[in-house]
């Protein structure tokens, strides 16, 4: 696992699934950003990743959670979210599959 420290946290992940296919799992963290940057970092990692590769995005505030599912809906992505388990008030989580 790679342990270089990048300016927003970004993990893959594979897990495996009934027809024993890899599917990558991105995680991107952007609890410690502040909006606009927010969707940026989101926007940047949804055009990195391949069709049908999956993204956590973790975050803070309920402004940067519309914002973030705003800009989702705006792509035509459909999201999820959730309050993130074990975390501070007003920790999100959003999961999405790239269509």
């Amino acid at each position: 696992m790679n342990t270089l420290t990048k300016p927003h946290s970004t993990r893959k992940y594979n897990h495996r699934i009934k027809e024993n296919i890899l599917m990558s799992t991105q995680i991107i963290d952007i609890t410690n950003k502040i909006c606009p940057m927010t969707t940026v970092y989101v926007r940047l990692a949804l055009d990195r990743a391949a069709s049908g590769e999956r993204l956590v995005v973790f975050l803070k505030g309920e402004e940067t959670r519309r914002n973030v599912l705003t800009l989702l809906e705006t792509l035509g992505q459909t999201a999820e979210w959730s309050v993130a388990d074990d975390a501070a008030e007003g920790d999100y989580r959003i999961s999405l599959c790239k269509s």
